[in-house]
Parts: C-alpha cells; sequence; structure tokens
C-alpha cells in the first residue's frame, strides 16, 4: 500500500496526452496560485502519449491554476500551448464509481471517508454453517433498498459475495460486471471454503438499525489461509441517503492476499469495480488488514424527521411535520405492528400527507423519513462497537407516531 498522501507535503501529479506527427519533444507544466505569476516545471514521458509534471504540495482549500505547453520534433520546432484548468486541493481523494446508477466506493483517505471499526459477532450471531460453494438466503430485519429496488432478505454466499435478487455460488471470481449475476455485492469474492474451517455469521442491531454479516477465519480452497472480513447493511429509512438506497460499509479485518479476488458492487451490466485480481480502479487504494470501504449512492447527510404530528379526520389521517435539513422528499411508511411490517405508503416533497380512509383500518402505526440531499463530510461509522448488544424488540423510534 502507498503511504498516506500528505496535504500540503506531497506534490500534484498532473498528466497531459499530447499527440503530434513528429513526436513530442519537450513539455512544461506551468502553475500559479494567482493566474499573473506562473512558475514552469519540466515534464517527463510518462507512458504511451502521456506526460506527466508535478504541482509542489499546497495547503487546503488552495485553487490551483495550471497549463501545459508542449514542442514537437519537427524541423520547424512548433510549439502548442492549452487552455488554463483549475483544481482545489481537498483532504482526501475521489472515490472509485460511479456506475450508470449512481453508486461509488469510498476508501479509508477519501473525502468521504470511512473509518475501520470491526464489530465481532462470533461469538452472539447466528452461524450459518454453509460448505464450499453454498448459500443461504436470511431475511433482512427491515427492508433494504439497492439499486432503487426494495429487498426483504439477502442471499449469502460461502465464497465472498451478497445478492438480492439471485441465488448464485461462482467460486472462479470474474471481472465486474458479470451480468449473470444481477444484484450482487462483493466483498472478497474468490474460492472460500468455510466447510473446511471458520464460519459465516449475521446478527441483527435492532437498536442501531443495522445488519452485520461476517466471514471468520474462512480459508480458501481447499483449506489453506484465514480469511475474515465482514459487511454492514444500513436502514436507509432510519440513516437516510441521497437516493433513498442503503448504505453498505465493508471492513477486512485479516486476510492472506488481497491480490486474487474481486471487489464492487453490480446490477447486471453496470458496476463499481474497486478491484479485480491485483488490478485496482484508478481512485481505490490497496487493501490492507484493517481497512474500510463505504459503498453508497450519497452520504450519511439527511435529517431524520423528529416530530411527526397525527390527526384524524373523519375517516382519514392527516400527517405533518417539520422539513429536515437535506431532505428532498419524505417517505411514508404504515404497519399494524409497531416493530416490523411497515410499507411504504407514498413520496412527497411536502411536509405532511393525509391517509385517506387510514382511520377506518383500526390501530396503526406511521413512520415518515426524509430522503435526498448531500453534504460532503467525512463518514464516520453511526455505532459503538462496544455497545452493541442483541435485541429482541426495537421500540417505536422518535420519527414514529401511533394513531
Amino acid at each position: 500500500m502507498a503511504n498516506p498522501y500528505q496535504v500540503g507535503q506531497d506534490p500534484y501529479p498532473l498528466y497531459a496526452t499530447l499527440t503530434d506527427m513528429s513526436g513530442i519533444d519537450q513539455a512544461s507544466l506551468f502553475w500559479s496560485l494567482n493566474q499573473s505569476t506562473w512558475n514552469e516545471v519540466p515534464m517527463s514521458h510518462y507512458q504511451g502519449n502521456d506526460w506527466r509534471g508535478y504541482v509542489p504540495g499546497q495547503a487546503n482549500g488552495t485553487t490551483v491554476y495550471y497549463y501545459f505547453w508542449a514542442r514537437d520534433s519537427s524541423p520547424q520546432q512548433n510549439e502548442s500551448t492549452s487552455s488554463t484548468y483549475s483544481f482545489q486541493v481537498v483532504d482526501g481523494g475521489p472515490p472509485s464509481g460511479p456506475d450508470s446508477y449512481g453508486y461509488y466506493i469510498h476508501d479509508w483517505l477519501d473525502v468521504e471517508r470511512v473509518t475501520y471499526s470491526w464489530i465481532d459477532i462470533s461469538g452472539t450471531g447466528t452461524p450459518l454453517g454453509l460448505g464450499d460453494d453454498s448459500n443461504a438466503n436470511v431475511a433482512l430485519p427491515f427492508n433494504f433498498y439497492c439499486y432503487g429496488q426494495n429487498f426483504t432478505s439477502v442471499d449469502i454466499c460461502s465464497n465472498g459475495f451478497i445478492q438480492f435478487n439471485d441465488s448464485d455460488y461462482y467460486y472462479w471470481n470474474s471481472p465486474l460486471p458479470e451480468p449473470s449475476m444481477g444484484i450482487m455485492l462483493a466483498l472478497f469474492w474468490r474460492d472460500l471454503n468455510p466447510g473446511a474451517s471458520g464460519q459465516v455469521y449475521y446478527q441483527s442491531f435492532p437498536s442501531e438499525h443495522i445488519f452485520v454479516i461476517s466471514w471468520v477465519n474462512v480459508p480458501y480452497y481447499p483449506d489453506s489461509g484465514s480469511n475474515t472480513f465482514q459487511v454492514i447493511l444500513y436502514d436507509q429509512d432510519y440513516y437516510g441517503s441521497q437516493t433513498g438506497d442503503g448504505h453498505m460499509v465493508v471492513q477486512y479485518s485479516s486476510t492472506n492476499d488481497y491480490n486474487g479476488c474481486t471487489i464492487g458492487i453490480q446490477n447486471g451490466s453496470t458496476a463499481v469495480q474497486y478491484v479485480y485480481n491485483a488490478s485496482y480502479d484508478y481512485n481505490a487504494l490497496p487493501l490492507t488488514n484493517g481497512s474500510a470501504l463505504h459503498v453508497t449512492t450519497g452520504g450519511l447527510s439527511v435529517d431524520p424527521v423528529t416530530d411527526l404530528q397525527i390527526a384524524i379526520q373523519d375517516d382519514d389521517v392527516l400527517l405533518d411535520w417539520s422539513a429536515a435539513a437535506g431532505a428532498q422528499s419524505y417517505r411514508v411508511y404504515y404497519s399494524s405492528d409497531p416493530y416490523s411490517g411497515f410499507s411504504q405508503l407514498a413520496e412527497t416533497s411536502a411536509t405532511g400527507w393525509t391517509h385517506t380512509g387510514g382511520a377506518s383500518g383500526g390501530v396503526g402505526f406511521y413512520r415518515v423519513t426524509s430522503i435526498g440531499g448531500f453534504r460532503a463530510e467525512p463518514l464516520r461509522l453511526i455505532h459503538d462497537p462496544a455497545s452493541l448488544q442483541p435485541a429482541q424488540v426495537q421500540v417505536l423510534s422518535r420519527r414514529e407516531g401511533e394513531k
């Protein structure tokens, strides 16, 4: 793994693709902080038609202006200058992605970064007892949205991936997208064998609104090495997201080799591939033990609805609430059970909605959640691992109301 980038100290590489029938004899990068005083930096040939130059490290928030100059190899030694461009120095890099739907994968040094915080469920979770090349379908404790679709269960494969609308156990990892495998999150897709040793566990934490799946000490096929990694699914109706899809955080406690796997998310013909057999995405950091990735369509950034008001008028139920910061719309859910079974009734951009005829069905429970909005803040895991305890019943949150 490369050393973490030091803002203000390390130089910034800039690349230019330079072409000329006679070839490029010389190239320079000119940079400035005020567009009046320009500094020249000789560029070197990088590969193919690409040339590379470096701007010295600048303070976080600094805007740097730059342009390229080149001279060809002809007897006339023709010269050309590019347009002027700019970039702003930020503490962190860009994510991998997006795919055509809008998924990104953020690593631990991105602007929208995630912090590794392992949740140990090996002593409290439910063991699946998976064998070699096997899978199991498990009911989710909350509706989970992925690629805009609503899922109530997840298929967990021994070979290091989960699926939401398919059930495969392919052991031979391939590049993404893999059209035959539907909606899939590949955490560490390669030929694993929990039938030889180790275990795959799952556990719900109702008070935290998360669902954890862990592969613990699972060897490669037939029985070598040891790999421990996990995925945390976040209830989007509790945490919010830019598109209403659930967040996923993938954590890597320990593996023997990160070079022979596939990691990424896909839906049929679209995907974000973080790595395939040691070939990393341009914006991806090489994985090491203690790494974490955030798979998302937007940050954990929407404030919840906290003051749901419910009134009855004839047979109708009137719902009202205050606007939530960052919200673009709101989803209204209903259930006859305060702890489960909530189904979506409507999505609205207003701060109120009427459930026509809702008062004629006896006792019911409502939940309103905020959707949309994005604030570029560093992401931290929402939970404190030391506080997580299994729970059988979750009381109504402050965003739910009873009629």
